[in-house]
């Protein structure tokens, strides 16, 4: 049985995470588990149903409050971003009663009018068996397997992953049940893509205990920089550039991204680095690929894995989930990652202009980008971005002199400073994120490159 109710948030203050900065308040508390419990009762999981547009709500609320945002500060994230927000939906009670008491679900998955029927589903399961049991069930099982949940969960631009991570960062029941509903309701489009990652990085192991040592996410970052079938893969036009990836360049893609893999049989510490590595490669290729000619502007697309970084550590430290489960989150984020960098254009990478990058405030430190970014107005990203990179600092500190770890330790602030100090500086008409930064396109309404005065 769930501890806490399977349809109530009931927070007692920030996560123990290295993602969690000022201390909570008892007023800002109280605030964060008003405004999530409106936004669970009343609003659906997608704000536009064509294009799997997500209710980023619950994302923003919990990463400010982690953060130590006030009350006043939470109010102002859910009056900014509720507006755009629509009605959760009905209950379907067939669709329930099937749902519950089949083992085909195949009609009603990836159906976005059945999130509220799949949420009803999934906080009645948490209610009978834990929410633990619950993931392992609807997650991992066989059946979830054959239903390609694990492939939906990195679907939508990594969402689902970020919904259930928050769930269990925080021990949110209700969240959780969120995420799981998502899951159930998003397409599972990347699947033929990692399950063939998946074959061929298994089939190399088989026949080389070795393989994919020494490989790194960075090096397939720049092995798929100088492959020009990866780099034509795309096109602006393409409305979609992931699928645009498998459609014109799919065995190269996989080939290339399935040298980096983790074994089932792999031990805590090996598990434990990957995840890390994993953080630190999306700090890295979110951070080095904005044109040096230009006004600082992340990728919206490859500031996702930075986001969803956050949420490997989480899932590594969960000590009722196994390393071969644990493998499979891991692989499948990493490749993620890696067609991530291809469908944005394969852009060039310049990780110096990190290293080289003079902040807007020259003595600030985490509290104060904290600060900064609980009182901005945004959707959630820019704080979501801070609170990943201040998580990648810290699980990066045992491995600074091991190859795939470039981003030096001091550098992950560096970073964060570059996303606040761009949100912070928005010109009007431009774009706060670049999607697709390795088409020049991308960048046609963005001004050049300025830099900060120093302190007189």
């Amino acid at each position: 049985m769930s501890a806490l109710p399977s349809s109530k948030i009931a927070l007692a203050g920030p996560p123990d995470s290295g993602a969690a900065a000022r201390v909570a308040t008892e007023e800002s508390t109280q605030k964060a588990n008003e405004l999530l419990q409106q936004n669970h009762d009343n609003f659906h999981i997608f704000w536009d149903f064509e294009d799997r547009l997500h209710n980023h709500v619950a994302h923003h609320l919990l990463a400010i409050y982690a953060l130590g945002a006030t009350a006043d500060e939470l109010q102002f994230a859910y009056d900014t971003n509720v507006k755009t927000q629509i009605p959760i939906g009905d209950k379907k009670p067939p669709v329930l009663r099937d749902i519950a008491n089949s083992d085909d679900w195949g009609q009603y998955l990836a159906v976005a009018e059945n999130y509220a029927t799949f949420l009803q589903y999934f906080q009645d399961s948490i209610a009978e068996i834990g929410w633990q049991e619950a993931i392992k069930k609807h997650i991992f099982s066989e059946k979830a397997v054959k239903d390609r949940m694990p492939e939906r969960l990195v679907a939508g631009f990594l969402h689902p992953w970020i919904h259930i991570g928050y769930g269990i960062e925080f021990e949110q029941p209700a969240i959780i049940a969120e995420g799981l509903a998502q899951t159930a309701v998003h397409d599972d489009w990347p699947g033929k893509y990692l399950k063939a990652c998946m074959a061929a990085a298994t089939e190399a192991t088989s026949k080389d205990a070795e393989y994919g040592k020494g490989t790194t996410i960075l090096s397939l970052f720049n092995e798929a920089h100088g492959s020009e079938k990866l780099r034509k893969s795309t096109k602006w036009s393409d409305p979609q550039k992931n699928k645009a990836v498998y459609a014109n360049a799919f065995e190269e893609m996989v080939a290339l991204a399935s040298k980096w893999y983790i074994p089932p049989t792999a031990t805590d510490e090996t598990i434990a680095k990957a995840s890390a590595e994993l953080a630190s490669a999306a700090a890295f290729i979110c951070s080095a690929t904005p044109r040096l000619d230009k006004r600082v502007k992340f990728d919206f697309f490859l500031m996702h894995t930075v986001t969803s970084s956050v949420f490997l550590d989480v899932w590594v430290r969960q000590k009722w989930l196994g390393n071969a489960e644990k493998s499979i989150l891991i692989n499948y984020f990493g490749w993620m990652v890696v067609n991530m960098y291809v469908s944005r254009g394969c852009a060039d990478i310049n990780f110096g202009q990190v290293e080289d990058y003079q902040a807007k405030e020259r003595n600030g430190g985490w509290a104060d980008v904290a600060t900064r970014v609980t009182r901005l107005k945004d959707d959630g990203h820019v704080s979501k971005t801070v609170r990943a990179l201040m998580n990648a600092e810290r699980v990066s500190l045992n491995y600074t002199t091991n190859d795939g770890f470039e981003v030096g330790t001091k550098l992950y602030l560096k970073i964060a400073e570059m996303a606040v100090d761009a949100a912070e500086d928005q010109i009007e008409d431009e774009p706060l994120w670049i999607r697709s930064t390795g088409h020049p396109e991308a960048w046609a309404k963005v001004g050049p490159r300025v830099e900060y005065a120093a302190d007189p």
